[in-house]
């Protein structure tokens, strides 16, 4: 009887830790090529349409490939649901580097992102001197605007001009953890 439930129990165990594994995949979505051309990102907000997978999540971080040639710039990300251009979440504030690299600026409050939904990644900067990296995309996917960094983003996006620009711009996300399964335990009781 002893070696029974006993099995059955680490089975048990076993199956909840791989439910816990499977519920904090981490996924990305948007463009994660360096592009080869560069574009201003002083006064201008500027995205790219891309599509969310067929998971939900709760939004963790947004990385762009960027640059600059002088200090003291200020720069953040957003997300801009495509169907409304509705604001659903903006990143923390940062610094873009100095030479052409990655950076990654958090969400303060991770936003949620819906499933199999389009999404413009945007970025916004303060200085003439932070490049935003890009490839040429699809045309009237991407969104540029001419507006003044003051860090607060507008909502919904308005006043934008469409254009075919592919930022190298990708938000980190959390997949949603699919419900749990009830656990089975089993007694046998011999006697």
């Amino acid at each position: 009887m002893g070696k029974i439930l006993q099995k059955t129990i680490i089975s048990l165990f076993i199956g909840i830790g791989i439910f816990f594994a499977l519920g904090v995949n981490a996924d990305t979505f948007g463009y994660e090529v360096a592009g080869s051309s560069s574009g201003s990102l002083w006064n201008v907000l500027a995205g790219y349409r891309f599509p969310m997978g067929a998971t939900a999540g709760s939004g963790d971080s947004m990385t762009a490939s960027v640059s600059r040639y002088s200090s003291g710039n200020k720069w953040k990300m957003a997300v801009y649901k495509q169907s409304d251009l509705s604001l659903i979440g903006v990143t923390s504030e940062g610094e873009v580097p100095g030479s052409k690299a990655w950076n990654t600026l958090t969400f303060p409050s991770a936003p949620s992102l819906l499933a199999s939904t389009d999404y413009f990644l945007a970025a916004w900067g303060d200085i003439d001197t932070d490049m935003l990296y890009y490839d040429s995309g699809t045309e009237d996917y991407g969104l540029f605007e001419e507006k003044t960094y003051t860090g607060t983003f507008e909502n919904p996006w308005e006043g934008y001009t469409l254009f075919n620009r592919k930022y190298s711009i990708y938000a980190t996300y959390t997949e949603e953890a699919a419900p749990a399964e009830e656990p089975q335990m089993q007694v046998i009781i011999v006697n």
